[in-house]
């Protein structure tokens, strides 16, 4: 019943399109022709094949307003947001830029200016059929928070490998444990290059497109993510290369397939920049400390060749990092808040007393002193960063108690050791 209804509400929608197709769809919008007719124009599509004005333009409607297109193709010139006067320029298709660099025995093509062309930076990463889509976004902050709120998303969709999901809704759930796991890979790599200061909202998106079941698409991620930042206009102190070393019968293999990694007794995941390490993570079968290091060399000598063809596709691009205002603390305001709190807050850590909340309500304490004194004063300029300048002593006052202890105990036991 519910199919022969819907064909027969397509039926009569077709003979209706088929009756207004001689006037010009213009004539209709423009109120020459009743509501009923122009309700009709957004599904003018469906019978452009039977128009006389499919050829040599295509006529598509978008609510009550409609626009020819510029060719038999159906690309739009233009689209019209709300009413007929407010038309909307879809950007133009930009020149595409690719850039290629074989590491180890596989060849990386990076690609952008093809798809999401209104994100910040997007870049399709590939090593045969395995594609990778990463996208960049930001938006300005509003400075409340003292935290860099950086999101990353990678998602693998079982489109990438021509499936369709077998449950009864045909989609797909909240990210696997797999897809967290990956996009914490890229957060601990891409973190620690923002500026100090910097809390404007940043997003990144990976999207596995293709998947060849060879490829494991998540380093693959992190170094698409770290291009899409360096071409777009964000601050980021980039780009680095993220690769994966693997050892098969005593010889280490960079960027292993599927295959080989199940046969490696090494799965080492490491990115850098050319200069520094930002992040390893490895799982190995009771391999040797020198391997593990000799690993490392090897590791970072190939991931630094990503860096070269990501700032060959940054030059290209030609994108200008914006400016950006830094929520950082001056060093006066620092010294001063750190002389009125330090001495209370070394007193607090000192005392052994004190239990887990008994500490907090002192230190909260300490903070309305604080807060009190500055008043009096007046200084506005310290009042705005006042919980995250206490916030700083008290993590230099923890950290300088903890070392303090750390040093005493090792000479305590130096001094038994030799007494």
């Amino acid at each position: 019943m519910g199919l022969r209804r819907g064909l027969r509400h397509a039926n009569t929608a077709y003979r209706a399109l088929s009756a207004t197709s001689r006037v010009p769809l213009e004539q209709k919008v423009s109120g020459r022709h009743s509501s009923s007719q122009s309700s009709l124009l957004a599904s003018s599509s469906l019978s452009s094949s039977r128009s006389r004005y499919s050829n040599p333009g295509l006529y598509l409607g978008l609510g009550s307003c409609v626009r020819r297109c510029s060719n038999a193709s159906g690309t739009l010139e233009q689209i019209c947001a709300d009413a007929p006067s407010s038309w909307r320029q879809l950007p133009a298709m930009g020149e595409i830029f690719s850039e290629e660099v074989e590491v180890g025995s596989r060849l990386i093509t990076f690609e952008t200016g093809k798809l999401a062309r209104f994100a910040a930076g997007a870049v399709v990463l590939g090593i045969k059929e395995t594609k990778v889509l990463s996208t960049v976004v930001s938006q300005q902050g509003c400075g409340d928070q003292d935290f860099l709120p950086l999101t990353v998303d990678y998602r693998e969709k079982q489109y990438a490998q021509g499936k369709i999901p077998n449950t009864f809704m045909r989609r797909e759930g909240a990210p696997k444990e797999r897809e967290l796991l990956c996009g914490r890979v890229i957060d601990r790599s891409i973190r620690p290059l923002f500026p100090k200061g910097f809390y404007d909202d940043v997003q990144v998106i990976a999207n596995v497109l293709s998947s060849d079941g060879e490829q494991d698409p998540d380093v693959m991620a992190a170094t698409a993510a770290s291009a899409a930042l360096t071409i777009s206009d964000i601050p980021w102190d980039g780009p680095i290369g993220v690769v994966r070393v693997g050892r098969i019968d005593g010889k280490f293999v960079v960027n292993p397939d599927m295959d080989e990694l199940s046969l490696s007794d090494l799965n080492l995941v490491y990115s850098c920049n050319r200069d520094k390490t930002l992040m390893i993570e490895t799982q190995a079968r009771e391999i040797t400390n020198n391997d593990l290091i000799d690993a490392l060399h090897l590791a970072h000598s190939e991931a630094i060749k990503l860096i070269e063809p990501q700032l060959k596709l940054a030059a290209k691009v030609q994108n200008q990092k914006k400016q950006f205002k830094l929520y950082t603390i001056s060093d006066r305001t620092l010294e001063k808040i750190e002389g009125l709190a330090r001495t209370s807050i070394e007193t607090v850590f000192a005392d052994p007393t004190y239990g887990k909340f008994e500490r907090g309500k002192a230190l909260n304490k300490i903070s309305d002193d604080v807060k009190r004194i500055l008043e009096e004063e007046g200084d506005e300029e310290s009042l705005k960063v006042l919980p995250k300048a206490v916030d700083t002593v008290r993590k230099k006052g923890h950290l300088r108690r903890r070392l303090y202890l750390l040093f005493y105990h090792q000479k305590m036991s130096f001094h038994t050791l030799f007494v």
